[in-house]
């Protein structure tokens, strides 16, 4: 069985909109997201650091809700201008997720690019959904489900 790839007529901004939906509202057990930090370490300063060096971020975040279905979301970011050194002035973000049904099934999902033109329009976003990841951890943990979270965790 082949699992489908649907490219669909929203772009990345939508996207953003469906992870913001699942980190605050979702019914969820874990999250994660790559690439990994250091514990002393901010995982925006982290990303922001890695677009400076190399003017592109793979940013991926996964999320299991309590029924079993998981969701990835996959952004990749490239600069387009800029200096090394600094964060991009200019670029493009890509984006695309994978659903992974409770019954096995799975579909990618697609959406298209969008671009960028102001690297402080990309450190607000950055530090939004670093935000808001957080506080889904921290709502995680206050429902009592550390044991969960170490059981599905699979990324690292």
């Amino acid at each position: 069985m082949t699992s489908p790839v649907v490219k669909v007529d929203k772009t990345v901004y939508d996207m953003l909109r469906e992870l913001e939906h699942d980190l605050q509202e979702g019914d969820i057990v874990l999250v994660e997201r790559l690439p990994p930090v250091r514990e002393s370490e901010k995982y925006r300063d982290h990303i922001l650091n890695i677009l400076k060096e190399f003017h592109k971020a793979f940013i991926f975040v996964r999320i299991v809700f309590r029924d079993g279905s998981r969701r990835g979301y996959a952004i990749i970011i490239s600069g387009e201008e800029g200096e090394l050194g600094n964060i991009p002035e200019k670029g493009i973000v890509e984006g695309f997720i994978v659903n992974y049904s409770k019954d096995g099934t799975k579909t990618k999902i697609v959406y298209k690019e969008v671009k960028f033109s102001n690297s402080r329009e990309l450190v607000q976003n950055l530090e939004k959904f670093a935000k808001l990841y957080h506080e889904s951890e921290v709502r995680i943990i206050d429902l009592k489900l550390p044991e969960a979270y170490r059981e599905h965790s699979l990324l690292y």
